[in-house]
């Protein structure tokens, strides 16, 4: 298989990953639409890592795009076992998300410091792996926490949930949408960006929402 047909496959898995979590967002929350749409996000995953790391093997010199990418993955991860039942398969996903945040805190400080070895000039890369490092590193804390506290429960599950998810959907879009520009320049419009737009604004409603204004949608149908 050649590296434009994985590329290709590997694109489209991501628009349908986007598809899959604006729509997980606009659906009725619990509801069996939701649930549907927020698998079949979640079940993209696996097989999108399969094709990032083929693209990555056959292309090394995009490792640290597939690590700015891989926070969207971790998200997904954590953010679909909250939803799950804390005995069933929310614990070990939950556990194997905070090893791969982990994972990716450690793997970013050999980017920031290749990128801060660069020339006078060059972008400023280091401070944006930074950034990104020490989100991950507060958010696999945060795992850390919930796995001592034996899951969370009621509104601060949902809005974990909610919080989680709805990233990740925004990671996914974004770079969906960024690939699609950089590959046919003649796409580049604000326009274009319009779901990632909608994925931060609807996530940040049903956040607010959920965490300040209604606590009795704490119990996440599993």
């Amino acid at each position: 298989m050649t590296h434009t047909a994985v590329l290709i496959f590997h694109f489209w898995l991501s628009a349908l990953m986007s598809v899959a979590g604006l729509a997980a967002i606009l659906l009725k929350k619990g509801s069996r639409p939701h649930r549907l749409a927020g698998n079949i996000f979640f079940g993209v995953v696996p097989v999108s890592i399969v094709t990032g790391t083929v693209l990555t093997v056959m292309s090394p010199e995009k490792l640290l795009q597939a690590w700015v990418a891989a926070p969207g993955i971790y998200l997904a991860l954590t953010g679909w076992a909250t939803a799950r039942r804390w005995q069933g398969v929310g614990r070990p996903f939950t556990l194997l998300g905070a090893a791969l945040g982990a994972f990716l805190v450690v793997t970013g400080i050999p980017f920031a410091l290749q990128e801060a070895a660069k020339p006078v000039g060059a972008p400023g890369g280091w401070v944006f792996i930074a950034v990104i490092a020490a989100l991950l590193l507060w958010f696999t804390l945060l795992d850390v926490r919930v796995l001592l506290k034996g899951g969370a429960t009621g509104h601060r599950r949902t809005a974990r949930h909610v919080w989680r998810m709805g990233l990740s959907t925004i990671i996914v879009t974004a770079s969906t949408l960024t690939a699609a520009t950089l590959h046919y320049p003649k796409l580049m419009s604000p326009v274009l960006y319009i779901p990632a737009y909608l994925a931060i604004g609807l996530t940040l409603f049903w956040l607010i929402r959920t965490r300040f204004f209604s606590k009795r949608l704490g119990a996440v149908a599993a």
